[in-house]
This record gives C-alpha cells, structure tokens and sequence, in this order.
C-alpha cells in the first residue's frame, strides 16, 4: 500500500485564510485554520517579530495540538527567540533539527538514510542560513 503525501500546515499558504485577515472576517479565519490544519500531518510556525505579538498562533497551536499534529517552530534569524509557548513544542535551530522534524512526520525509509542525512546537513545552505536559524 502506497503512503499519502506529508502535508504541512503554512498559514502564510493559505490563500483563503489570508484573504479573510485582510477583511477581518473571524469566522472564516477560525474556519479556514480548522480546515487547513484538519488536512496536515504537521504545523510548522515560522516565527517572526509580528509572529510573536499575533493572537491566532496560540489558537492555531492548541487546534494542532488537539488534532494531535506534529508542530514544529522555526524562528527567523533576526527574531530573537522563540514566545514561551513554542518552547513547549519542537524548536528547530539547525538543518539537523528540521530533517529530524520531517523524518519524525513521515517515514520516507532510504531518503534519510544517515549517509543522505549526512551530505544534506553539510551541503552549503546559505539562503536558509541567511533566514533562520
């Protein structure tokens, strides 16, 4: 039997929730939130200065916890730490703790294989660099 895809929840992806930040319709934001993160494997906060001062990422943390989702934080390099909450969950500050993140998602057997592990962590990412961690 064939697995289904990883799905991970951005709400910075999601066209429809945006779309009701920018009318302030809280119905369809707490709606959109609830459908997005009812279709994921996992929640991925990218936190930011903006991040932290928002009152739907604690809301959309606790739906995640509810449904049981893997979530996972990830700060941007200028943010200087992650709120109180996210500490709570898993924070990612390497590429070794963001393979470690997806691998526990999904089991995608050879494709992190320590040798494949091994050459991701060490392959120059300075785009990444530039933004997180």
């Amino acid at each position: 039997m064939q697995q289904a895809g990883m799905n991970i929840y951005l709400d910075i992806l999601d066209c429809v929730l945006q779309e009701a930040f920018s009318i302030e319709n809280d119905k369809k934001i707490v709606e959109s939130i609830q459908k997005g993160i009812s279709c994921s494997d996992a929640l991925l906060c990218i936190v930011s200065d903006k991040t932290k001062l928002s009152w739907w990422v604690p809301y959309e943390i606790g739906i995640a916890e509810y449904s049981n989702l893997h979530i996972g934080s990830i700060k941007l390099s200028k943010t200087a730490d992650f709120p109180s909450f996210l500490k709570t969950q898993k924070t990612i500050n390497s590429m070794s703790s963001f393979l470690d993140f997806i691998s526990n998602i999904h089991d995608y057997g050879p494709v992190f294989s320590k040798f494949v592990r091994n050459d991701m962590e060490t392959l120059n990412y300075t785009v990444l660099n530039e933004y997180f961690w």
